[in-house]
């Protein structure tokens, strides 16, 4: 019985061991991201995400700031942004597919996801894209037909991981 709880500890105290170089790998603990004096990130104003949203919103005749879309997007989904700000400052920057869905929502639109670029049509398509330049590294946000080699924006390396189509309602 007394091995049964000698293992148990030995393998709570092992995994703790390991994952803290995880978590404090960068520091966010003891130099965490920049807020405002409202609270929020202040990257995240300069960050892929409020950069596209803004850029088809204006697709649309609609003006809005970086920083505005920014705090739109932080009041719907704190939690896990604080959570990654913990391992990295620059955790605060991420903006992830169902943010940018919502506030797309929130302006009116129908947000439409579709799997292959070659369906979208400059002349008449609006489209917020994820693309990476592999599945570590490199993640961002663009706008159709803003930017319309989506395919080549990294050159070879480029993956397009999700395509949403905005729809006025």
């Amino acid at each position: 019985m007394m091995l049964g709880h000698i293992k148990r500890l030995t393998f709570i105290i092992c995994f703790l061991l390991a994952l803290t170089p995880v978590i404090f790998s960068g520091c966010g603990v003891f130099n965490p991201a920049s807020r405002d004096a409202e609270g929020y990130y202040t990257r995240h104003f300069l960050s892929c995400g409020p950069d596209a949203v803004s850029d088809a919103l204006r697709q649309f005749n609609i003006y809005r700031s970086r920083t505005s879309i920014s705090k739109q997007i932080q009041d719907n989904s704190n939690i896990w942004r604080n959570l990654t700000t913990l391992i990295h400052k620059t955790g605060g920057d991420i903006s992830c597919p169902h943010e940018i869905i919502t506030v797309c929502k929130q302006y009116g639109y129908n947000v439409l996801p579709i799997r292959d670029i070659h369906k979208l049509d400059a002349s008449k398509d609006v489209a917020l894209v994820l693309i990476s330049s592999g599945i570590a590294s490199g993640w961002h946000w663009v706008c159709f037909p803003v930017v319309t080699d989506i395919e080549n924006y990294y050159g070879d390396e480029t993956m397009i991981h999700r395509i949403f189509i905005l729809k006025n309602t």
